[in-house]
């Protein structure tokens, strides 16, 4: 009745907000028994107080129950058992949270030796020898590897959490079917383990079948069966011929991906291991589509006589992504270098513009300033309208002046705009003719 009803003794103490493994309940006692009583006959287990009472329907008669918390841990003086109180009546005690499993002891054993700076060695030889088996059981224990459980496998969908799919789960179980230092019973062990409803199902059926003798080799098969890819036969490799590196997929994730449709491939029968090399190279070849390069440069194509194994060609391709990449961000550093070089030469194209046209514009304030023909004879304008003309003139000089020192001490960022030329006037000198009647 205890393991039956512990899920409601641990939310009964939750919900008073107990921790679970401070918390004990009481069985079998009568419900005129005081809270004080109580109190007084576990005090020498440690010290506590009663939280709640209760009385819980059992068929026809009902049964009184005493929630207790602990300051601190449960005596393990408490664990599984009943204490007898003063009068000699009995009670029962159940303890709200689980004890680690026997095969703990091991590790505390070994953990107490530890701390007293001994061996089992020296257990061995203080002991009589009628212990001594058993001690040296227990040292086979300490010294046989530890292995970690499988995570559990349900084929249920989708995947509950702290589960893994199947492809995934069962990459793990072919390393446990493969490992030499284990028995085919602990192998088969090892497996079902990890397998809950539906797929211990599938175990418990293929077992039926094969009158207990299924290896877990088989029993693996018959998960495969069950649970792998539902496809017809020959389909998986016509799946493995069709798989192509996508945009922007590097050569060794698609690689990876390949050796999974390859896996595949052969774990149904349609592709033998000693095919895998040869396979795996030819359709790298015709797969690599964005990478073509790099199949260059690995010389794939003259190595289809002596194809090198997965793991190689992993690590070759991966040596090469990385070369690669250093390239490239080689290049993109360069960028800025030529940029920079294109800047200059514009810059000093703008200067020697600028300074032809500075020139040009003081020849022609020159011109306007020295002394020529007479107003007269040119018909030249008013003196104020040439002023006017050369005052412009000067202007643009000075300006220009300013923009060349600019350019000149690498203010490239100012970008002289050329304002338009004074308009400047040309006059005719008109000669008088003779007149015929003068010759």
């Amino acid at each position: 009745m205890a393991a039956a009803s512990k899920t409601g003794h641990n939310k009964w103490a939750q919900e008073k907000g107990i921790d679970l493994e401070h918390a004990i309940v009481i069985l079998g006692i009568d419900s005129d028994v005081k809270t004080e009583v109580i109190e007084s006959e576990l005090k020498d287990s440690g010290s506590g107080k009663v939280i709640d009472r209760r009385d819980v329907a059992e068929g026809e008669d009902k049964i009184h129950e005493v929630l207790y918390q602990f300051k601190g841990k449960v005596s393990s003086l408490l664990l599984g058992a009943n204490i007898t109180i003063t009068g000699g009546t009995k009670w029962d005690i159940l303890q709200l949270k689980d004890q680690p499993a026997d095969d703990d002891f091991a590790a505390k054993l070994q953990e107490f030796l530890t701390l007293h700076n001994k061996s089992l060695g020296d257990l061995q030889e203080s002991i009589p020898g009628a212990v001594h088996n058993h001690v040296y059981t227990i040292g086979k224990h300490l010294t046989k590897p530890q292995y970690r459980r499988l995570r559990m496998f349900s084929w249920k969908s989708p995947v509950p959490s702290g589960e893994l799919p199947f492809e995934t789960w069962v990459q793990h179980a072919d390393q446990v079917a493969q490992d030499s230092s284990l028995s085919d019973e602990e192998k088969r062990s090892r497996l079902v383990d990890g397998l809950t409803p539906p797929a211990l199902t599938v175990y418990r059926k293929a077992m039926l079948a094969s009158g207990s003798s299924l290896t877990a080799p088989e029993l693996i098969i018959q998960l495969r069966k069950a649970f792998g890819v539902a496809c017809e036969t020959g389909e998986l490799y016509l799946v493995f011929r069709e798989t192509y590196q996508k945009s922007g997929e590097t050569p060794s994730s698609y690689l990876t991906r390949l050796e999974e449709a390859l896996d595949r491939a052969i774990a149904f029968g349609e592709v033998s291991d000693s095919e895998a090399d040869s396979l795996r190279l030819s359709q790298l070849i015709k797969g690599c589509i964005y990478s073509e390069g790099l199949v260059g440069t690995l010389q794939l194509r003259q190595r289809k006589g002596n194809p090198p194994s997965f793991v190689a060609l992993l690590q070759e391709v991966r040596i090469e992504e990385a070369a690669e990449l250093s390239r490239l961000e080689k290049r993109q550093l360069d960028k800025p270098a030529k940029k920079a070089h294109s800047n200059v030469t514009a810059a000093l194209s703008q200067s020697d513009g600028m300074a032809r046209e500075l020139r040009e514009l003081k020849a022609q304030v020159a011109a306007l300033q020295a002394p020529g023909p007479s107003s007269a004879t040119r018909g030249e304008r008013s003196p104020a309208s040439k002023q006017g003309d050369t005052t412009d003139l000067v202007a643009e000089v000075r300006r220009l002046k300013k923009a060349l020192e600019d350019v000149q001490r690498g203010n490239t960022g100012r970008q002289y705009r050329q304002r338009p030329r004074p308009t400047t006037f040309c006059y005719k000198v008109r000669t008088a003719r003779p007149h015929a009647s003068g010759l």
